[in-house]
């Protein structure tokens, strides 16, 4: 059945009068419909199993369960409306339906690319993964990394180190950190383009990568992306470097170094990834950042200031 019928059989299910299905655009793991009457909102979701970007990238649909066991997992221990609450779902359809951000939020890539960057809720961001970090293992089954394995370690990591031999061993240093410093939990995917955004509020998606790990990939995510904004947009540097220092201060528990061994590896894996962003179409643009990750691999910053203060 085509997709946008199928959302529209959910919504039917979940009691929707007169309701509209609209895809969703931009992401490359998942078929994403919203469902409305103009009175309720929902989300509908299914997985895929081959990733939609350039090169090969298969993966399993069954994670789509992982990031449903986690929603049920944690959003009572979170801030209300941090995560999505789960609704509906369909086992053998790999599909499920959740509760929207509310209407005009609109993602924090979004709203980062327009220029509009806002220290308070970066720091509510930062929060809301504070809370994340205190949390105790949720589920057992959270131990287990394959799918961030598969989504994360081989197409950043193993993929991007072939395209830079010289730093194999700083890209097998980052993926034996996830492996090795296991002590919180993991959202593995944490991007502005997940987190749906208002004033001072946020609501963080797709947990498909979540696990029990080294919760400095998730800080070297997040300053990883506000570096590359920086790059895209240089007059929002100053602004960036805040909201940066904002979310970091919030965060509070990732000790900053080990945040600098994921940090300028997803810098590489995003201009030369299985996943590159798509603003950054200058190759002139593109070599400074390698360079710029070169730089931070040579001599490390100490502080989230300093890191920011290199991009000057």
């Amino acid at each position: 059945m085509d997709f946008l019928a199928r959302a529209l059989q959910v919504a039917q299910t979940l009691g929707l009068h007169q309701p509209t299905a609209e895809l969703l655009l931009g992401g490359v793991s998942s078929d994403v419909a919203l469902i409305t009457d103009g009175q309720q909102r929902f989300v509908v979701k299914r997985s895929i199993d081959n990733l939609r970007v350039a090169a090969d990238w298969p993966v399993h649909p069954s994670r789509i369960w992982r990031e449903v066991d986690a929603l049920r997992a944690i959003a009572p221990q979170l801030p209300p409306g941090a995560v999505p609450a789960v609704v509906y779902e369909s086992r053998d359809e790999y599909l499920y339906a959740m509760t929207a951000a509310p209407d005009g939020a609109t993602s924090w890539k979004e709203q980062l690319l327009a220029g509009d960057v806002d220290a308070d809720l970066a720091a509510y961001i930062g929060a809301v993964h504070a809370a994340m970090l205190r949390l105790p293992n949720p589920r057992p089954e959270f131990d287990d990394i394959t799918f961030f394995e598969e989504l994360r370690i081989d197409p950043y990591y193993r993929y991007t180190a072939e395209r830079h031999p010289d730093l194999r061993s700083a890209f097998d240093r980052g993926a034996a950190a996830c492996r090795q410093h296991r002590w919180a939990l993991v959202h593995g995917d944490f991007s502005p383009k997940n987190i749906m955004a208002g004033r001072a509020t946020a609501m963080v998606l797709d947990w498909e990568c979540v696990h029990w790990g080294d919760p400095a990939f998730d800080t070297g995510f997040i300053l990883n992306h506000l570096l590359l904004k920086g790059f895209h947009r240089p007059q929002d540097r100053p602004l960036l470097a805040r909201a940066a220092e904002a979310y970091y201060q919030a965060a509070g528990a990732v000790p900053f170094e080990a945040t600098m061994i994921h940090l300028p590896l997803l810098l590489l894996c995003r201009v030369d990834g299985k996943s590159p962003v798509e603003y950054l179409t200058r190759e002139e643009t593109r070599e400074a950042v390698r360079a710029f990750a070169r730089s931070l691999l040579a001599e490390p910053p100490g502080s989230v200031s300093a890191l920011f203060a290199r991009l000057s």
